[in-house]
């Protein structure tokens, strides 16, 4: 019988590792990042671990309790991620993760990363603001499985919605 491991759980392994080492010495190993490289792309893993060296990244929590992150690029550009469900509102994710030529972008990566060993900033938003965000990530994300599934862009649709009925 064949047993195949998805990437998610020897990522998953090598986070709890992560974590145990550098609660212990304070330290990111390198065969930790070594190991990384071996699962995604070596340019990936080391600008995920830049990110984090950066402290480039922010836990965003609504009053409610909604969680969402925010990751600061090398050129001060901000990009909203989901972790758990691996969704980052990077180009790099539109262009490559979504279809399939990479597991994950260095965002998502980085927010795993500093969760694993505690370097994330935390702020307070409003439910307001976390409902416009995630909109904005869900229009998003429609738009583009629309466009790519099925060739019809939101701007057909709002325009379908404009017109009378015959």
């Amino acid at each position: 019988m064949e047993t195949t491991v998805s990437w998610r759980c020897i990522v998953e392994r090598l986070l709890d590792e992560l974590q145990a080492r550098y609660q212990s010495d304070g330290m990111i190993a390198d065969d930790i990042m070594l190991a990384m490289s071996a699962v995604f792309d070596s340019r990936t893993v080391l600008e995920s671990f830049n990110l984090v060296d950066r402290n480039s990244i922010c836990r965003l929590v609504s009053s409610s309790g909604k969680i969402l992150f925010q990751v600061v690029d090398q050129d001060d550009t901000a990009w909203l991620v989901l972790p758990k469900v691996n969704y980052c509102k990077c180009e790099f994710f539109a262009n490559e993760v979504l279809y399939g030529h990479f597991q994950i972008c260095k965002h998502v990566l980085a927010v795993w990363l500093a969760s694993a060993v505690g370097r994330l900033h935390h702020r307070s938003i409003d439910d307001k603001t976390m409902t416009t965000i995630m909109r904005e990530i869900s229009v998003d994300t429609i738009e583009f499985y629309l466009l790519e599934y099925f060739n019809i862009s939101n701007n057909n649709i709002i325009a379908d919605d404009m017109n009378e009925p015959n």
